[in-house]
């Protein structure tokens, strides 16, 4: 942060105060900015994380529910056979 010192007479102190106050905020105005810039990309990747490994877990269920069905099926056609 920098701030100007600018040194006046008495009447324009408060001008002075004010151009402080000024750069103050624009200074704050700057680094809030700067924060939520850095929480939204923060946000954003953590999404696509999740997304990535809701979207493994769901591929690895579905392959073992498939896995699950074809021994099934495999069972049922032992079962049947033996019974022919």
């Amino acid at each position: 942060m920098s701030i100007e010192y600018v040194y006046v007479s008495d009447t324009g102190a408060e001008e002075a105060v004010n151009e402080v106050k000024r750069q103050a905020v624009a200074e704050l105005h700057r680094a809030v900015t700067a924060a939520e810039v850095k929480a939204t990309v923060a946000v954003t990747a953590e999404r696509a994380r999740l997304e990535k490994v809701v979207n493994e877990v769901r591929a690895q269920a579905r392959q073992e529910a498939f896995a699950l069905l074809n021994s099934q099926e495999d069972s049922t056609e032992v079962n049947n056979s033996a019974k022919n």
